[in-house]
């Protein structure tokens, strides 16, 4: 799933959206990525929300130089 749509300046899914498809178990990890899109875009937004509420909620790994957070499992 892309946040944000491909260029990430679209606004789904939401915040709430998204913590639903967690809560329901429908999204199971997140991979930080770089943003795309016009030069502070992605500084709010609703992939910067998402975003924020991944990375205030559950621990991030790093695997093979990439970030991703288990989002079944809440930080600690």
């Amino acid at each position: 799933m892309a946040i944000g749509g491909f260029t990430g300046v679209d606004d789904s899914p939401t915040l709430e959206q998204f913590q639903g498809y967690v809560a329901d178990r429908e999204v199971r990890y997140f991979i930080a990525g770089e943003p795309f899109g016009p030069p502070g875009r992605h500084e709010s937004g609703t992939a910067a929300q998402i975003t924020s509420w991944v990375k205030q909620n559950f621990a991030a790994v790093d695997v093979g130089g990439a970030t991703v957070y288990d989002l079944a499992a809440p930080a600690t």
